[in-house]
C-alpha cells in the first residue's frame, strides 16, 4: 500500500491525500512507513474517502470541507476498528484503554463533520448577505447615453 505525507506535493491529489492525513494525524515517523505499524490508512483509502465525501457534499463544496468530511468518515471507521474498539490493554505497567480511545476518535470525527457542514453552511450565508446589498454608485460617477 502507498504513503504520501507531502504539503509541498505540487500534485494536488497527492496534497489533499496528505492534507488529510495531517486531519486523523496518520503521519509515519520513517523513511519507509510499513502500513498498520507506522501508518494506519493508505492513499487509496484515504483517496477513495475524499471521492466520497466531495459526492456527499453539495456541488459547491470546498477543498476544505470535503477534506474534513474525509477525515471525519475514516476516523469513523478507526474507531470501530476492533482492536481500538475491544481492548483494554497492560503491558509494561502502561495502560491502554481502547473503548476510551475509540470514543475519543469517534468524538473528534463527529467534530470534523461539524467543521466541514459549518463552513459551508457559513459560506453560503456570506454569499447570499454580499448578494443581497444593493449595489450602489461611487459618487460622481456618471452614465453616458448614447444618442442615435
Amino acid at each position: 500500500m502507498a504513503y504520501t505525507f507531502d504539503l509541498e506535493s505540487t500534485d494536488e491529489t497527492l496534497k489533499q491525500i496528505s492534507l488529510v492525513r495531517d486531519l486523523i494525524d496518520d503521519v509515519a515517523s520513517v523513511a519507509n512507513p510499513t502500513e498498520g505499524a507506522d501508518y494506519f490508512v493508505s492513499d487509496a483509502r484515504i483517496s477513495a474517502r475524499l471521492f466520497d465525501a466531495a459526492m456527499e457534499l453539495p456541488p459547491d463544496a470546498n477543498a476544505l470541507e470535503i477534506r474534513l468530511l474525509a477525515a471525519s468518515s475514516i476516523e469513523g471507521t478507526l474507531a470501530k476498528n476492533q482492536a481500538f474498539v475491544l481492548k483494554k490493554l497492560k503491558t509494561l505497567g502502561a495502560e491502554y484503554d481502547g473503548p476510551a480511545v475509540s470514543k475519543e476518535i469517534r468524538e473528534h470525527a463527529a467534530e470534523l463533520a461539524q467543521r466541514a457542514f459549518a463552513s459551508l453552511k457559513n459560506r453560503r450565508a456570506d454569499a447570499a448577505a454580499a448578494a443581497s446589498k444593493p449595489v450602489t454608485r461611487p459618487s460622481g460617477s456618471f452614465v453616458m447615453e448614447t444618442v442615435f
